[in-house]
């Protein structure tokens, strides 16, 4: 079967997965002119235009009758209804891969024909500019469409809305939100704990444990969810090898417990003997070295975690990008068009960081349009794959000073589009070894200005959930210094 063949292939299963009577049909963002069959293309427009008459839905006998496809054959559009059905995301998946490869070869042709055009003697720059414009088509930021055609799409999305699917972290208490195809941001001061609350999102899901619920409730569907999250860190500030290391060590304090067994509360002594311990385990150390009682616990405790977490998600259920030195966050969003599933975590350290070069945006044009690009091509990239972005961005240094202001949506550097694209805004703050958050922005309403006190532990920047601090109708000040504050491991 040649790439020609195989295209029409997938563009047949796909329609026939399209009319198949019963099961109800993923959200579909493909659209016609991304069939590289012409007469495909029209079925499934044809299709379209059906679908919005709710007293008569399109299958094979509509659209054989269909005057808009009377020259393509009801004979073809029949044999479509013989054709073994199969996973339709999986087709939808394949075509618009081979349009974003024509497309691409479409481009740089032209481009290439222009330049070598033997008269060619004009400008450089409008030829890049329409390279770039045509290259978006291959990257899919123009067929963007709202899948909800008619208010009865509405309804029956909305109605059937499966809310547990949503990933409501405890980190935040466990009551925000963080819906499918969603962007929201971490913001802190330099040092203020951006990184590590990231880092502990990540640590979350990899120790959550499936309930084995044989009936379960919205509770137990929620957790079984989110012990299979996939997870994709992406990081312009860390390499892997650093990410890596942060986990490890986050890992292993809330292994050990609140005891503390092997003295993991000596930062210096951990920060100093990780990689040696690393070494015992993993390694050749020199026969020279010796290792204390306290040290062989705790190349032990990291060899558990590594074991247990690290290992079998690597690659598979955790993926680390370190970015630093891409060209253009075209690129990060490639990653996670290229690796995001519906209900993947993605975490992005930090905005302000993400690369950002091309003709249009970056080269002395305002850092508040790269930022707008930044989160444009971001929640594109969300809506796309379905998958929910928590992306860290830096406050402004004085945000350091004091947690409490009360214009609590300022403060975000270039803050106008960061503020306006996503749907959580959370604010942490740190004094000495206390660290708190305050949620400023939910699109669910729940949970705004309400502030939560966390344990620091800066070696291993590790959070334990807080005592919620905010008094019904009162917003406390500086909530880290409360008196009345209690740390929970």
């Amino acid at each position: 079967m040649n790439y020609t063949q195989e295209q029409e292939y997938n563009e047949q299963r796909f329609l026939s997965c399209l009319l198949s009577p019963g099961g109800e049909l993923p959200t579909l963002t493909i659209q016609p002119f991304c069939f590289s069959i012409t007469k495909n293309g029209r079925i499934y427009q044809t299709y379209l235009k059906q679908k919005n008459n709710r007293d008569k839905p399109p299958n094979i006998i509509t659209l054989c009758d269909d005057p808009d496809l009377a020259d393509v054959g009801k004979d073809y559009i029949a044999n479509l209804a013989q054709n073994t059905v199969g996973n339709i995301q999986f087709y939808e998946d394949e075509i618009i891969k081979a349009y974003k490869l024509r497309t691409a070869k479409y481009a740089t042709d032209k481009l290439k024909t222009k330049l070598e055009a033997e008269k060619f003697a004009g400008e450089i720059e409008p030829l890049i500019q329409e390279h770039i414009q045509l290259l978006s088509g291959a990257l899919f930021d123009e067929i963007k469409k709202d899948s909800l055609i008619t208010f009865d799409d509405y309804i029956n999305h909305r109605a059937n809305k499966e809310y547990w699917k949503e990933y409501n972290p405890g980190l935040f208490g466990g009551n925000l939100p963080f819906p499918d195809g969603t962007i929201s941001t971490i913001g802190a001061a330099p040092g203020g704990g951006k990184s590590a609350a990231l880092v502990n999102l990540c640590r979350e899901l990899l120790t959550t444990e499936p309930t084995n619920n044989p009936h379960p409730g919205e509770r137990e569907k929620a957790q079984d969810i989110n012990a299979n999250r996939k997870i994709i860190f992406i990081s312009a500030e860390m390499s892997t090898e650093d990410i890596t290391d942060r986990l490890i060590h986050s890992l292993a304090w809330q292994t050990a417990g609140a005891e503390e067994p092997y003295k993991l509360q000596t930062v210096k002594a951990t920060n100093t003997d990780y990689w040696k311990l690393l070494k015992k385990e993993y390694g050749n150390p020199p026969e020279h070295w010796t290792f204390t009682q306290d040290e062989t616990a705790r190349a032990t405790l990291y060899n558990q975690v590594i074991e247990k977490y690290i290992r079998p998600a690597w690659n598979d259920r955790l993926k680390i990008f370190y970015v630093r030195g891409l060209k253009s966050f075209d690129n990060v969003t490639n990653i996670i068009l290229n690796n995001a599933e519906p209900g993947t975590l993605v975490l992005m350290d930090y905005l302000q960081l993400m690369p950002i070069c091309n003709a249009d945006i970056g080269q002395g044009n305002p850092r508040y349009l790269e930022i707008r690009h930044v989160m444009d091509m971001a929640i594109l990239a969300a809506e796309k794959t379905q998958s929910i972005i928590i992306a860290a961005a830096q406050l402004g240094r004085e945000e350091r000073k004091d947690g409490s202001r009360k214009d609590d949506t300022q403060g975000w550097r270039e803050s106008g589009d960061i503020e306006q694209t996503a749907w959580n805004l959370i604010k942490l703050s740190r004094d000495n070894e206390n660290i708190t958050f305050r949620i400023t922005k939910a699109r669910s309403s729940a949970g705004v200005n309400t502030a939560y006190s966390l344990k620091w532990v800066p070696g291993y920047q590790y959070m334990a959930y807080g005592e919620k601090l905010k008094a019904q109708g009162k917003q406390e000040k500086n909530p880290g210094q409360n008196k009345n504050n209690k740390d929970y491991e």
